[in-house]
């Protein structure tokens, strides 16, 4: 099919362009994607010797074929007097003079040239051609000396468009040889895409420059302590110890060190690996990360295999979790330096495991979150209160966000005294189970309005009970929502059958069906079509975490989504108000809140 632009005719109910949708239709359902349809173009460039405006109803680009102008003529009857041209429109008696259409499409084609060659920086060959098309008419012979036959595109011609624009080309002769890469210049010189940032936009890149700046002035601060050989570091979320610990791992593996980098989730290892796989061959192959979540999934699948626990199954579990990531990984292997991040959540007893791997006289860097160290079987607990080093620069996230969110642990006046940065206000809606994603929507819709943020911007942060209501599965790909879902944006201006649109019984989404077979039984051919071809697209996601799987990570607006109740199974109440604080620190600008209340 060809590629249409726009996806779909914008006014398929106005009788005054009937002809124009016949002519758009024809080429969307009989070209081939070689062609580029643009339609209702305009341009402005140099007229006569000052600027002046052109347009066009059609523009076909063929990279074989070259460029061709179109202008569309229709109506109940169009005839010609003493040279002017005349119609009488659908539904109307009086008749309305038109321009020559022939000598508008020629005059089109000459500025255009020119408009393209400044503009599109493509090299031009020759000049382009030109057509009329009359979808009600059929025309025999020559119209006018300047509207010849073979540039006519009549009713009989539109039922077979494809052979009709290859002797339209062979008339014109033209030369053009366009690569892929020169239409793409030529489309996006006429249609452009661009975006107007607001004030409010430029408030968060404001907020984003200026944390930069404090991750750069901790990194200085930290560059001052690289020889020392056991360093244990705390802060508060937003503190950079994420950046620092990392920093720290690729500076040693520079000197030559194997290094053990120990974190508490699955996602941050593998968000630092993707970093690490940026970094050259002799540090990525020095640098090993693992996850205690990595290794108890290991453990747990030994136990429910019937194995019974001993030390020669946990060293080959922590072999199974090191090789995850890393390259193939032994147990003779001695680690010349151990960094554990988010050393309040990673457990002693883990932590003593993995250090049978450490050489003799291995360095030791921890870092953890004092606020959260409620934990008494974390490495941070272990620690001696006194030789902790203490960060004072809130380097990842705004003020605003960093004391909203030690509101939940009591510890706002001691976030209050870290060095931040202003940023936009925190937003908080309460809502019920049923409102939760309308509400959710509602927020999302707002800063991507306010904020100009995209999908890849924003994560959303929840209870695991509200996963379901919020996520969109999508077997093998990671879970989100997609906005087509759940913030209703308008596909169909992408679907190419405007005439069986029948919203909302469309929006059926992926978790709702088992198969093709049970999507094909539950709804009408057309539907089924229409579903088949929305899924096909690569759709941008906003990701749906688990607040527990987040830890270590952040995003540049975070949504938090929670019923503010101590879940099921966990005694110790701290780690509700626990959780709550890193969901809402995870935001580096933006942070909204919604709270379920209890029905």
């Amino acid at each position: 099919m060809a590629k249409l632009i726009p996806p779909k005719f914008p006014f398929p109910n106005d009788p005054m362009r009937k002809a124009e949708h016949k002519f758009y239709k024809a080429c969307r359902e009989q070209l081939d994607n070689d062609w580029h349809v643009l339609y209702n173009v305009s341009w402005t460039g140099p007229r006569n010797g000052h600027n002046d405006d052109c347009d066009s109803d059609f523009l076909l680009i063929h990279p074989r074929f070259g460029l061709f102008t179109v202008e569309v003529k229709g109506g109940q009857r169009i005839w010609v007097e003493n040279g002017s041209w005349f119609t009488q429109p659908h539904g109307n008696f009086d008749a309305r003079k038109i321009k020559d259409p022939a000598v508008q499409a020629s005059e089109s084609k000459r500025f255009l040239y020119s408009f393209i060659t400044r503009n599109a920086d493509v090299r031009l060959n020759g000049s382009f051609g030109h057509m009329v098309v009359f979808p009600g008419h059929t025309q025999v012979d020559d119209m006018a000396p300047h509207l010849p036959r073979r540039i006519i595109c009549d009713s009989d011609d539109l039922n077979n468009l494809s052979e009709k624009l290859t002797d339209i080309a062979n008339y014109w002769n033209q030369k053009h040889q366009f690569d892929e890469d020169a239409v793409k210049r030529i489309v996006d010189s006429l249609i452009p895409s661009f975006q107007l940032i607001g004030a409010s936009r430029l408030q968060v890149d404001e907020v984003e420059h200026s944390l930069r700046m404090l991750t750069n002035a901790q990194l200085e601060v930290w560059s001052m302590l690289d020889d020392v050989k056991k360093l244990i570091v705390t802060g508060g979320a937003g503190t950079g110890k994420t950046v620092l610990a990392f920093n720290k791992a690729i500076t040693l593996a520079n000197r030559g060190f194997k290094v053990l980098y120990l974190c508490a989730t699955d996602g941050l290892a593998h968000s630092l690996h993707d970093q690490l796989s940026n970094s050259h061959d002799s540090i990525k192959t020095k640098v090993f990360i693992v996850s205690e979540e990595t290794f108890s999934s290991a453990i747990s699948r030994e136990i429910q295999s019937g194995r019974e626990l001993d030390s020669d199954i946990e060293i080959e579990c922590m072999v199974q979790a090191l090789n995850r990531l890393n390259s193939q990984v032994n147990e003779s292997i001695d680690f010349d330096a151990v960094i554990v991040d988010e050393a309040q959540s990673v457990s002693a007893r883990i932590y003593e495991l993995f250090s049978i791997f450490r050489a003799t006289q291995s360095c030791e860097y921890i870092f953890g979150d004092h606020f959260q160290d409620w934990n008494d079987d974390s490495v941070l607990a272990a620690t001696n209160f006194h030789e902790r080093k203490t960060l004072t620069i809130n380097c990842r996230s705004t003020g605003e966000i960093s004391q909203y969110a030690a509101d939940f642990i009591g510890r706002r006046e001691e976030s209050g005294q870290l060095q931040s940065v202003n940023g936009p206000e925190v937003t908080a809606a309460f809502t019920s189970r049923q409102g939760v994603v309308a509400d959710v929507a509602s927020i999302v819709k707002e800063w991507m309005l306010e904020y100009a943020v995209s999908e890849d911007e924003i994560v959303i942060l929840c209870d695991n009970s509200f996963q379901p209501e919020l996520s969109d599965d999508f077997g093998e790909t990671p879970r989100g929502i997609t906005t087509h879902e759940s913030f209703g944006i308008d596909w169909r201006s992408s679907w190419d059958t405007f005439d069986v649109w029948s919203p909302p019984t469309w929006k059926i989404s992926r978790k709702n069906r088992d198969s093709q077979t049970s999507l094909n039984a539950a709804t009408s051919k057309e539907i089924t079509k229409f579903i088949t071809f929305r899924d096909s697209f690569p759709l941008p996601l906003i990701q749906v975490c688990p607040i527990s799987r987040f830890l270590g990570l952040e995003s540049l607006a975070v949504l938090v989504v929670t019923g503010m109740s101590n879940p099921a199974g966990i005694a110790n109440p701290a780690r509700v108000e626990s959780d709550m604080y890193v969901a809402c620190s995870r935001a580096r600008s933006i942070l909204g809140l919604v709270v379920v209340l209890p029905s």
